[in-house]
């Protein structure tokens, strides 16, 4: 598929819930906000994944919680921020494990995990982080400073300390010590948008052409991601198109018009004679002329034509 850059980011958040709720708030009703308002200067969609917030009940009864974090950090890659305070977390109990049946055909290294007793917060850092040198550039720590009134016992407060102090000890990705709410949310703010202002400079600011192709891609993208062409149709579409001047599709609502010329798009996209257009997914786009307007626009740049 294309390298058209994807003007996206999602931060993965990570830390303890019970000890780390006034941070999470500040971050979600002050620091986030900001962060997003630069960011659409830039034309760039941020995301904040707070799965502490946003778990529903019924999937924590189902045992997925474990599943659903993993899943999300790959989402979330390359951005993770680590927010550790002096709670190590929730390490679930054996009979939790045994429903983790799915994380442990999708991750087999989690069992080592499980059975050293990690917490949800450590399996997250390290898979998200330690264990993927890729992340570089892009992973932040933030530990709190100071004792607070959290209890846990002598096993989980040694995990914990071994935790920051290979964060620490590893060299690669860059920890803060915060003393208060404010501070940490104004290092958040200044490791991130540094970060975001690298990959997204200013003078890579999309133009209205640009812009209109960005939102066609990420129409077609977030049609691939489960489609499964079990009648062979992309090659029959393929075979029409190759023996007629036009084909036109037809099928009830539902049916996965979209899903099929978008799984069929994604795989010539970079041919020279394949322009993606989805009428609909933008205001321009519902406007007969600026359909037109872009595709003459997009076959003159591909074409090199003056």
């Amino acid at each position: 598929m294309t390298n058209y850059k994807q003007r996206n980011v999602r931060i993965f958040i990570s830390s303890t819930f019970s000890d780390m709720m006034d941070e999470r708030e500040h971050l979600m009703k002050i620091i986030f906000p900001e962060l997003r308002r630069r960011c659409k200067a830039r034309f760039v969609e941020l995301t904040e994944v707070d799965l502490r917030w946003g778990i529903p009940e019924e999937v924590s009864k189902e045992g997925r919680v474990i599943e659903i974090c993993l899943n999300e950090i790959d989402k979330s890659r390359p951005y993770f921020i680590g927010i550790l305070g002096n709670r190590y977390g929730w390490v679930p109990s054996v009979e939790e494990y045994q429903k983790q049946k799915l994380v442990l055909e999708q991750y087999p290294w989690a069992k080592e995990d499980i059975e050293q007793g990690l917490s949800i917060t450590e399996m997250e850092i390290q898979y998200g982080v330690l264990r993927n040198r890729h992340m570089d550039g892009n992973a932040f720590f933030y530990f709190k400073e100071g004792a607070d009134d959290i209890q846990q016992d002598e096993t989980s407060a040694r995990k914990l300390s071994a935790l920051k102090e290979k964060i620490k000890q590893d060299g690669t990705y860059p920890f803060r010590n915060y003393a208060d709410i404010e501070t940490l949310g104004n290092y958040i703010l200044e490791d991130l948008w540094h970060q975001i202002s690298i990959d997204f400079p200013e003078e890579e600011i999309p133009d209205e052409h640009e812009r209109e192709k960005l939102n066609h891609l990420g129409f077609m993208a977030s049609h691939t991601g489960f489609f499964v062409d079990y009648d062979h149709k992309i090659e029959e579409l393929q075979t029409l198109l190759s023996e007629k001047t036009g084909v036109a599709i037809f099928a009830a609502k539902g049916l996965g018009k979209s899903a099929l010329l978008s799984n069929f798009a994604a795989g010539s996209i970079d041919n020279t004679d394949t322009v993606f257009y989805a009428c609909g997914v933008s205001i321009p786009s519902t406007n007969p002329e600026k359909m037109a307007a872009f595709i003459a626009q997009e076959l003159k740049s591909r074409f090199e034509i003056p």
